[in-house]
């Protein structure tokens, strides 16, 4: 259709150090490499420079690295079980400039744990909060039990005037500045009247739902992971917002489960594969007259516009917005509204 329009991308000036969380592996050869996989292997390539990542997150990386090397303790080696260090979490607050780290480990415990939070929190002002996990999945998606061994469990960061408390594993848009934009072009191409009623599908530690929410009469969100709606109700709280209400389920169902209820306006902000044909088929059933799909994925947004735009619901305008500079990705917002 000729009459969509593409609006041009949000971009980044300042394109670099942006990233507020880093996942990083340990390896044990000729010492302790630290960093991340190799293209298409399970090869640890040892991190010497880094242009994505905060500049403090940088730092504390490096003496993480060294102090593991001081003390000679192991990287964990999947073929003989041996070792202790699998992997490593960095979250540093963009607003707030906190940081809190996250050591997935073989064993129950860090040797010389002492040693090494001394020599981290000395160091480093900002960090608000240690934890060590025990963990066979090293994912964010891992229930595997954090121990607090020092400060708090969660950094604090804001969007558009909203704080959000971020756990170690949460999920939060990890270019806070971008984010920021994104939601606030959102909201303008959504020109909201203040009384609808609005469902955020995928709505995570709730950051589109808290962002929006004095703008519509209530907010419904929908997350499958518990910790997630836990973080959402308390980042409510926190907020002193009373009109958004999470759900913990499957989209899907959850959906599904509320097909006879009016919504004005749905969010969907899903993973790479896009929504599944059950969520928008519950959604044209519904006749909601307004979807706002937030993808990170051009090609399964593609899929997703196509069938709906084959099911009476016409494009009005797609915006770019560079969420992950310096890489092919891109992430976009649709409005879409009923014909």
């Amino acid at each position: 259709d000729n009459n969509i329009i593409v609006d041009d991308i949000v971009s980044m000036i300042n394109p670099y150090y942006y990233r507020n969380k880093v996942e990083l592996k340990f390896a044990s050869e000729d010492g302790i490499k630290l960093g991340f996989f190799k293209a298409k292997s399970h090869h640890v390539v040892n991190l010497e420079e880094c242009h994505l990542m905060g500049k403090k997150t940088y730092e504390v990386m490096n003496l993480i690295r060294n102090l593991a090397n001081q003390y000679n303790i192991e990287a964990y080696n999947e073929n003989d079980k041996s070792g202790v260090l699998k992997s490593l979490v960095i979250r540093e607050s963009y607003r707030f400039k906190e940081i809190a780290i996250l050591f997935n480990l073989a064993t129950e415990s860090l040797p010389n744990q002492a040693e090494i939070i001394n020599a981290l929190t000395a160091n480093f002002k900002e960090i608000v909060g240690i934890g060590i996990s025990q963990t066979v999945d090293e994912s964010s998606l891992s229930d595997a039990e954090i121990k607090l061994v020092f400060g708090r469990d969660f950094i604090r960061d804001e969007i558009l005037g909203k704080q959000f408390e971020i756990g170690f594993r949460s999920f939060f848009q990890v270019n806070t500045l971008q984010a920021e934009r994104l939601y606030k072009k959102l909201i303008d191409n959504a020109r909201f009247k203040g009384t609808e009623r609005v469902i955020d599908a995928y709505s995570g530690i709730g950051s589109i739902a808290l962002t929006i929410a004095d703008k519509v009469n209530k907010v419904f969100g929908i997350e499958i992971i518990g910790q997630a709606i836990l973080d959402a109700r308390k980042n409510a709280t926190l907020n002193n917002i009373n009109n958004a209400l999470f759900e913990q389920g499957h989209v899907d169902k959850v959906l599904e489960k509320w097909q006879n209820y009016p919504f004005d306006v749905i969010i969907v902000d899903p993973p790479r594969k896009g929504c599944s044909k059950r969520l928008l088929d519950s959604i044209i059933k519904m006749k909601i007259p307004k979807i706002i799909y937030v993808s990170c994925n051009p090609a399964t947004l593609q899929r997703d516009l196509e069938y709906l735009m084959k099911k009476g619901y016409l494009v009005e305008i797609i915006t770019p917005v560079d969420m992950f500079p310096q890489t092919s990705h891109v992430e976009s917002i649709s409005i879409l509204n009923i014909k």
